[in-house]
């Protein structure tokens, strides 16, 4: 009982250590990155290492400290879920988008203002850098995966060894604290400072982590792992689900529909996003669906 006290503690320890690594990490590639009025090439640069530095401390976590590494594999557990991680982003993308642009109809929104080109968000920097629309998804494609394997994969695993609930609470409010700085400069838009905005993205965060974690877990274990502490996940339906989310958002949307850039995912269009996602946690709540 006391070893088993002391394992959980020195997992407790390795989480509270990484987290603060990570965002000391994340913040001063940002910050240095806007105060250095870095080109749009550099931006980008700096947002793969604000997402793929802290995996190569994950390893170097896992290896040091011989924890197990099995959740960087990404096990091709395929099941009905799958269906699930591609339709459902789809589909919240798409009403999200629809009542974003029916709202502007009213005036909500100036469709007529095109400042998305400016390059003053990660929208119009990755098409003013890329160009190409396949460039653009494969960056897209990059992050999601090194952001999964970070906030679902690694951070998750240390807190359910060490015993913490709720742990895909806590993987989102580092995801939101790693990615501050951006979100206040306004690099995914909303503008400086925007504390609207801001919020609306900790939600968005806290409410993807939930249907994310969701996603991982593997019904087929129920039988064998009644606690969810238990039951084995795959990383392969929540990229999936994060790869499809963030080209629709940051690819598609932004080159084929006509809204102001500097409102995108910070006006209607998240609002909606957030209330459709707000409801499927609900439910995976009300029906029990996070205990495997």
């Amino acid at each position: 009982m006391a070893k088993g006290t002391r394992k959980k503690s020195s997992y407790v320890i390795l989480a509270i250590i990484f987290s603060i690594l990570t965002f000391s990490i994340s913040w001063f590639i940002q910050i240095y990155t806007i105060l250095s009025n870095g080109n749009l090439l550099q931006i980008l640069i700096a947002l793969l290492f604000v997402v793929w530095l802290p995996v190569l401390m994950a390893l170097l976590f896992s290896i040091s400290f011989k924890l197990p590494i099995e959740f960087f594999i990404l096990r091709p557990v395929v099941n009905k879920k799958i269906i699930w991680a591609i339709l459902l982003p789809c589909l919240i993308a798409a009403l999200g988008v629809k009542g974003s642009l029916v709202l502007s109809q009213i005036s909500w929104i100036d469709p007529n203002m095109p400042l998305f080109f400016d390059g003053d968000s990660i929208q119009g920097i990755l098409h003013l850098s890329l160009a190409h629309l396949f460039p653009i998804i494969i960056f897209c494609i990059v992050i999601s995966m090194g952001t999964e394997l970070i906030y679902r994969a690694f951070f998750i695993e240390l807190c359910l060894k060490a015993g913490i609930k709720v742990p895909f609470i806590f993987s989102a409010i580092l995801q939101f604290i790693s990615c501050l700085p951006f979100l206040w400069y306004g690099y995914f838009g909303g503008g400086k400072g925007n504390i609207l905005h801001l919020i609306s993205w900790f939600f968005l965060f806290v409410f993807l982590s939930i249907f994310y974690y969701w996603l991982s877990l593997s019904p087929n274990e129920r039988s064998r792992n009644s606690h969810h502490n238990l039951a084995k996940r795959s990383l392969l339906h929540p990229i999936i689900a994060a790869s499809v989310f963030q080209v629709i958002y940051f690819a598609l949307a932004p080159r084929y529909i006509s809204e102001n850039g500097n409102l995108w995912m910070s006006g209607p269009a998240n609002v909606i996003t957030i209330m459709i996602y707000f409801i499927i946690t609900i439910c995976l709540l009300m029906t029990k669906r996070l205990k495997y």
